[in-house]
C-alpha cells in the first residue's frame, strides 16, 4: 500500500481534545474551540409535572393564534354575497383579524369580536334570515 504524502499528511488537521479528551470534552479543530454538549446533573430526563407544565403552557401560547385562525378561515370561507347582503364588509375582517395577530390583545380582541358579533350575522343572511 503505497504511503501518503508526509507533506498533506501536515496539512490535515485531525480534532485535538482539550482537557483530556474524554466523553463530552470541549475540542478544537482547526483554532475553532467547538463546545461539547455535556448534560447537567438531573436534566438527562422529565418529570410528570414538568411534561403537563410544557403541555399547558403550549396550549395557552397556541390559544390566541388558533382562535385568529379559526376566525380568519371562517370570515375567508364565507361567500361574497353573504357579506353583500349584511352590513359587514369581507374585506374589513380579512385584513382586521391577521393584523390583531400581531400583539396578543388586539388578535384576541378582533378574533372575538368577528366569531361572536359578526359570523352570526353572516351565518344568518346565508341561511336567508335577512335582518
Amino acid at each position: 500500500m503505497p504511503r501518503a504524502d508526509p507533506a498533506l499528511e501536515r496539512r490535515i488537521r485531525t480534532p485535538e481534545p482539550i482537557g483530556g479528551g474524554g466523553r463530552g470534552q470541549n475540542r478544537r479543530v482547526s483554532g475553532i474551540t467547538l463546545l461539547a454538549a455535556t448534560p447537567s446533573a438531573g436534566a438527562d430526563h422529565i418529570t410528570v409535572g414538568g411534561f403537563l407544565w410544557a403541555v399547558a403552557l403550549t396550549m395557552v401560547a397556541c390559544f390566541p393564534l388558533g382562535l385568529s385562525l379559526w376566525a380568519f378561515l371562517d370570515a375567508a370561507r364565507r361567500p361574497q354575497w353573504a357579506w353583500a347582503l349584511s352590513d359587514h364588509r369581507q374585506v374589513v375582517w380579512l385584513v382586521a383579524i391577521p393584523f390583531g395577530v400581531l400583539t396578543l390583545v388586539g388578535g384576541l380582541l378582533i378574533s372575538t369580536w368577528y366569531l361572536v358579533r359578526v359570523r352570526p350575522a353572516i351565518a344568518a343572511t346565508e341561511a336567508g334570515r335577512l335582518h
